[in-house]
């Protein structure tokens, strides 16, 4: 007999797109938290070779069914924060972004895959969050995945991904809590009143997250040389940042959060706490895994 407990044991598939690599990583999640089984990086091809890889790797971990999780570069996707004028409820927005979309996009409604979110509101018009990405990439990633049969269950963007695990860094993550439910967000990204930026570091770009009230309002990406001495760098990241408090018409941040490959960990944070005036944490989402 399988018992509710039984059943909430699960194995988690992550599955990260790169330009020319993708990252495949097993977790099991049961009453006594989440484990990581194994991880592997192997390269963006659909050969024999590497999809009979991907799937020993993977056959190794999961005996069962497993919840697929995907993350895609940011730049495969058109990121936008736009205006709207107001709806009464959620189907009527729905059916108002199916037009307002095109306004927007450099393609037509019927060749992407989009979504959005409401992230705030001024009078009568609200700030959406419009992610849109181009039907030729899923169509892409889900025959790759057929072809180690996987089927998705969830499609974000690699940065978005990171801002949620760094929500929940500092805590246990799965087990007993998330089976009674009352697993929860740490607030690090912001409380109400609060203004805060999460930087997230990837090999060669720096993705900035602007966030009121604990809520996404601003997110750019842009290149940056992380094998500059710390000085520079940190002139660069604080370049960066001006720019991002002047195109949202902010005056400061209240504190920096740090992830992802941070170069001189103890070093970078210090200089751009002196040269910013703001507090700046290290944080990484993975560390109770």
């Amino acid at each position: 007999m399988t018992t509710s407990l039984d059943s909430f044991s699960r194995t988690l598939i992550g599955l990260e797109f790169r330009d020319d690599s993708v990252v495949v990583t097993c977790l099991k999640n049961d009453m006594s938290g989440l484990k990581l089984l194994s991880s592997s990086v192997f390269p963006l091809r659909e050969d024999d070779e590497t999809t009979a890889e991907m799937k020993e790797m993977i056959s190794r971990c999961v005996r069962d069914k497993a919840n697929v999780f995907v993350s895609i570069p940011d730049k495969w996707a058109l990121i936008k924060f736009i205006e709207v004028p107001p709806a009464k409820g959620k189907d009527a927005l729905s059916q108002m972004m199916q037009f307002e979309i095109q306004r927007h996009i450099p393609y037509e409604t019927a060749d992407v895959f989009y979504d959005f979110q409401v992230v705030g509101k001024t009078g009568s018009v609200y700030s959406v969050l419009l992610v849109a990405v181009h039907k030729e990439r899923i169509d892409f990633l889900k025959d790759f995945l057929e072809k180690v049969s996987l089927q998705p269950g969830l499609i974000t963007l690699s940065p978005f991904a990171v801002l949620n695990a760094v929500e929940f860094s500092g805590r246990s993550v799965g087990g007993i809590k998330e089976f009674l439910g009352v697993s929860g967000k740490t607030g690090i990204l912001g409380q109400k009143g609060e203004r805060c930026v999460e930087l997230f570091v990837d090999r060669d770009s720096a993705h900035f997250a602007a966030l009121k009230d604990g809520i996404l309002v601003y997110f750019r990406s842009t290149k940056v040389d992380m094998s500059k001495p710390v000085d520079s760098l940190a002139d660069d990241i604080a370049a960066g940042l001006s720019g991002v408090l002047d195109e949202i018409s902010m005056e400061k941040f209240d504190r920096m959060i740090l992830s992802g490959n941070v170069p001189s960990p103890r070093e970078l944070p210090d200089k751009l706490g002196e040269k910013l005036g703001l507090s700046v944490k290290v944080v990484n989402p993975v560390e109770n895994v």
